[in-house]
């Protein structure tokens, strides 16, 4: 029997929130906890400012796998931190 993500990883159907949700509510605490602002993550990711205020707002933006990948090197995280259920 195949598993689904929800099975496992309960805690990632206790709540209601889209990947992108999680990521716009993670991001910023991640970012500040390294001292970084929204210009030093662009320029670090060679990303435009725009694109970070887009993700943290909660949308504007669909990231692919390498994009994740960037950000979790950068930010020294793991994509669990990105996208964790906030409560």
């Amino acid at each position: 029997m195949r598993m689904t993500t929800a099975a496992a990883h309960p805690d990632f159907s206790a709540t209601p929130q889209s990947g992108a949700q999680r990521l716009a509510a993670n991001l910023p605490r991640l970012r500040e906890d390294r001292g970084l602002s929204q210009a030093d993550l662009a320029h670090a990711l060679g990303w435009t400012l725009a694109t970070i205020a887009a993700i943290e707002a909660g949308g504007g933006a669909e990231l692919t796998l390498a994009e994740i990948d960037a950000l979790c090197l950068v930010l020294e995280a793991t994509p669990l931190a990105l996208f964790a259920p906030v409560v």
